[in-house]
């Protein structure tokens, strides 16, 4: 590239010219707009931003390989007055300038690119950017730019993350969104026009799939009444094709599973939510395997492909594409593009590519939005009121179409042409599908259906009938089903016989296996919920009657001991009061105060320990709590008031025979004073608890190994914590997998019986067995640490780790620790092995591979890491320092971001601790600020992803939220050398 400077006309230009850039460039002209429209491309300088509009193109120039000679093009055309506003007034008023650089399909690569266009600007940013190509890479780039106050313009970031206005508050796009506002809504439109109810879902394991099944999922399951009657849509199966660990291709194997895990001659169309090169590969997988040859493919990626080839017989695929317009201003702009090809010598473009029209209008609507903007404006940065101005545009002439925006810079009321491959494997445009209406409009003649034939009158059903059953001879059939029954009943009680002798074995040594377990025999609930009145309302409108139920099962649990406050009436005046008022014998003349003052002296005497005053407004009194008076304010009269307490009555046991375990109710539900703030966790009957301490006073702090009612627990939690946030701020006081619990009164020992669900787990009982190199266990109630020899192969294992992922080698490893807690291991294991096992399509070493990490680092304090080796990862004190990812316990893949300040403070001694955790992420996705939760992971089942992290590409920060996911194995101490 030639830096070139000199004088055009009457005014001085500096600008660098592309040492490429053909015969003729730099030009002997008059004016710098001649130079332009010559076609000579230049790269603005910071003398030109005055005169100047300059846009920077973030895209990627190998698979948008067109992108080039769409942005010459079009900028060619812009400055010569080719694009006209809704007037008939050309568009621009400025000269338009551009640079583009190559940002992949990656997230890394698409930062590198902007500041690379920024440095060859002389440090000055662009006043808009164009792109990027993948929703990913767009993602960070609007990260970025939202920082940096830069407009930016997307033609083809489709995620539905990207419709979040605050934190992307820069970012608009001429493609519509992929979500439940935009081509979800069009998809359903599409399949409700064949009349279908029932489809199954593949994807991949990229967001961009799982984003899609998401956002389809939300407009299509459940019941719904549009202007094609009353209809309830289904998936009746889904199902993921795995990446290769370079997240280059679609694993060969689990491709194959996932055609074999698919029901047979279930469903007969099938959305396939890939990218076209992953579609691609699938389809051709699937004519290999010979999967289900009349399945009806549906999906939106694949048209860019443009034949079939892979074999004689095309699929049926119908898809989405971008709107294809046809209208005179997209006709015009591709007569000047292949003008434009033909001068180069080059064959003109059969069509513009997918994306390419958005481009298109990008280019344009972006600097009609800098050249509005700064005619508004005098001077001086304006850069922030582009975005504004931008959305307000309302263009009719686009190339792609009429736009318009929403609010969060989202195209609005967006258009889709629907595509279908023909039977000699070409493309064929069938019909428009839109946001807005509940079918699509088709020209049903031009639809392919593969094996199933052409220009059919109706579209084929989606799922198939149930097969006729055809009747045998009475007599053959009665014989054969007698003698049939009395086989398979006499195996089938030799069978059980045997199953239950090997079961009872296998859950005595379960039952001996894990230490401090215990089964909860009630469902308790923490009475800050119970108790507060409001908070517990607040709740009941919120959830489901589920949630409802079980606040209802855990009152009627508690048999709470009443307290009733008085106050002494003065003797002459006690025949004022109905007998219903007084407490006890009336001579006695305590009067009781109504319900409401009850229940707020009461919760005051609770918050303060029996300590302060409070007032009972709007009566003009004030009470002690301390010296047990009352005092009119404005007399100045004083009088006794009394907490009366029912006598305590000991508790019965509710399994005869198992135990027995007496306790007041009151000292057993009400939650110690000292432990306020820490979590309590909430328990069904039926769930199985690994107690890892216990109080003198019988609470107990645990974690749960087995869920017998999850998904309502889940609820709960997630109701009570948002209840609680205006509240209290702390969403963590109730937990649903660990925390502090009433010890004898809502827990037992548990039976074999109730270890049936915590078995299916743990099939392998030697794996809950302490590790072959820890030392002897001597309790396995309270964790022990053992100090490594510097010498010994596990002290340089682990050391080697730690310093291998530190910038600064200069410090001083002053001990490794090993942390032997054998009830927290077992936790973990527990937490491990429900992981792998949940991943039928994974053989064990496989899931572990890809699920547990060894080893995740967690920065701490002399203080808490005390805590960690005794009651393990709790979040009331781990992840305090950072919830951009979501609000759990923090690890790093590199001990150099741990060891940060402010995450591993030194002692008074300069000395910092570092843990070497094992963490089992399992599947992960990438966090959200203040989250309390994982996104969800499979709608059908409401399960969550395990964790989070800050990117899906190579993540180095892990975020989980339950307290068995990560065991910590090592402490090393440490202190960084002057």
């Amino acid at each position: 590239m030639a830096s070139q400077s000199f004088q055009c006309g009457s005014g001085n230009f500096s600008f660098d010219t592309l040492a490429d850039a053909g015969e003729g460039c730099p030009c002997s002209v008059d004016s710098f707009l001649e130079f332009v429209e010559l076609g000579c491309p230049v790269l603005a300088s910071p003398k030109q931003d005055n005169e100047t509009v300059f846009l920077g193109g973030v895209l990627d120039l190998i698979e948008f390989d067109w992108s080039m000679d769409i942005f010459q093009v079009t900028v060619n055309l812009y400055n010569q007055g080719f694009f006209l506003d809704n007037d008939g007034s050309s568009i621009n008023k400025r000269i338009l300038t551009y640079s583009l650089d190559n940002s992949k399909c990656d997230e890394t690569e698409a930062i590198r690119a902007y500041w690379r266009l920024r440095t060859k600007n002389g440090n000055v940013p662009p006043d808009g950017i164009v792109g990027a190509r993948c929703s990913g890479p767009t993602q960070e780039l609007a990260n970025l730019l939202g920082v940096e106050g830069i407009p930016q313009l997307s033609p083809s970031a489709t995620s539905g993350r990207l419709s979040d206005n605050e934190r992307y508050p820069e970012f608009s796009r001429v493609v519509a969104p992929q979500n439940e506002h935009g081509e979800a809504l069009a998809m359903r439109a599409l399949l409700r026009s064949f009349g279908w109810s029932e489809i199954a879902i593949l994807t991949t394991d990229k967001s961009y799939s799982q984003d899609w099944e998401t956002n389809l999922r939300k407009v299509w399951t459940g019941i719904h009444h549009d202007d094609t009657g009353s209809w309830t849509g289904v998936v009746s199966h889904s199902d993921t094709f795995r990446l290769t660990p370079d997240g280059l291709d679609i694993d060969l194997h689990s491709i194959k599973q996932v055609f074999e895990n698919f029901p047979s001659q279930s469903v007969r169309a099938v959305m396939l939510l890939a990218h076209n090169v992953d579609a691609l590969r699938i389809l051709e997988m699937a004519a290999q395997l010979n999967f289900q040859q009349d399945t009806i493919w549906i999906g939106s990626d694949l048209n860019e492909i443009r034949t079939w080839r892979l074999s004689n017989n095309p699929p049926a695929w119908i898809g989405l594409t971008p709107y294809r317009n046809q209208n005179a201003n997209a006709m015009a702009f591709k007569d000047r593009l292949d003008n434009f090809h033909m001068s180069k010598g080059l064959q003109p473009w059969p069509r513009l590519p997918m994306y390419a029209a958005e481009t298109v209008d990008s280019i344009v609507l972006l600097a009609h939005a800098v050249d509005l903007t700064r005619g508004q404006s005098a001077g001086g940065n304006v850069a922030a009121s582009v975005t504004a101005t931008l959305r307000g545009i309302i263009y009719e002439n686009g190339v792609s179409g009429r736009i318009e925006f929403e609010v969060n810079g989202d195209r609005k009321d967006p258009l889709y042409s629907v595509i279908s491959m023909g039977s000699d494997g070409e493309w064929n445009e069938v019909g428009v599908a839109s946001a807005t209406s509940a079918t699509a409009d088709l020209n049903m003649n031009k639809i392919c259906w593969g094996v199933l034939g052409c220009s059919l009158k109706e579209a084929p059903a989606d799922a198939y009938p149930e097969p006729r059953t055809r009747l045998p001879p009475w007599a053959v059939a009665t014989l054969l089903v007698i003698c049939l029954a009395l086989v398979a009943l006499a195996f089938k009680y030799w069978r059980s016989t045997q199953s239950k002798k090997r079961l009872k074995n296998e859950l005595r040594r379960l039952q001996k296996s894990i230490v401090g377990m215990r089964a909860a025999k009630v469902t308790y609930i923490p009475n800050s919920v119970l108790e507060d009145s409001y908070r517990r309302h607040n709740i009941e409108s919120r959830a489901s009657s589920r949630v409802s139920s079980l606040i209802l099962s855990a009152s009627s649990s508690i048999k709470h001991t009443r307290v009733q406050w008085c106050w002494e009436e003065t003797r002459e005046y006690y025949i004022t009061h109905s007998p219903s008022e007084f407490l006890g014998d009336p001579n006695d003349c305590w009067i009781m105060y109504d319900d409401y003052y009850n229940q707020l002296l009461e919760t005051a005497f609770k918050q303060h320990d029996g300590k302060g005053t409070i007032s009972l407004d709007p009566m003009d009194y004030i009470v002690d709590l301390e010296t047990m008076t009352q005092t009119n304010r404005s007399t100045g009269f004083v009088r006794k008031v009394m907490r009366w307490q029912e006598p305590a009555k000991t508790a019965t046991s509710l399994l005869s025979g198992t135990e027995t375990e007496s306790s007041n109710d009151s000292e057993c539900v009400n939650f110690p004073t000292e432990l306020l703030g820490e979590p309590q966790m909430v328990l069904v009957e039926g769930d199985l608890v690994q107690v890892s301490k216990l109080r003198d006073d019988r609470w107990a702090f645990g974690t749960k190994l087995f869920h017998a009612d999850e998904e309502i627990v889940r609820e709960f939690v997630k109701v009570a914590s948002a209840s609680n946030d205006t509240e209290k701020g702390n969403e963590s006081d109730i937990c649903a997998d660990t925390g502090w619990f009433p010890h004898d009164w809502a827990t037992r020992l548990p039976t074999a019986d109730d270890l049936g669900g915590l078995q299916k787990n743990v099939s392998d009982t030697g794996e809950l067995e302490a590790p072959s190199h820890w030392d002897p266990i001597k309790n396995p109630l309270i964790a022990q640490r053992h100090s490594l020899d510097p010498k010994s192969p596990e002290y340089h294992r682990v050391g080697s780790a730690f310093l291998s992922s530190l910038k600064s080698k200069k410090l001083k490893i002053h001990g490794i620790e090993r942390i032997q807690n054998m009830g927290m291991w077992q936790s973990y294991v527990v937490k491990r092995q429900t992981i792998c096992y949940r991943e039928t399509e994974l053989d064990r070493p496989q899931a572990l591979q890809r699920f547990e990490k060894c080893w995740l680092w967690h920065g701490t304090n002399k203080e808490v890491y005390e805590k960690i080796i005794q009651q393990g990862f709790n979040r009331s004190f781990c992840g305090k320092n950072a919830t951009l990812w979501g609000k759990g316990v923090y690890f790093a893949r590199d001990a150099e971001y741990s060891s940060r300040e402010v995450y591993s403070s030194p002692d008074n001694r300069g000395i910092k601790y570092v843990m070497a955790c094992r963490v089992m992420v399992g599947e992960y996705c990438v966090g959200k600020r203040d989250a309390i939760t994982p996104d969800v992971r499979c709608s059908r089942t409401h399960s969550l992803f395990d964790s989070t992290v800050d990117r899906l590409m190579n993540p180095s920060i892990y975020v989980t939220y339950h307290d068995a996911q990560a065991y910590p194995e090592y402490i090393i101490r440490f202190k960084f050398l002057e």
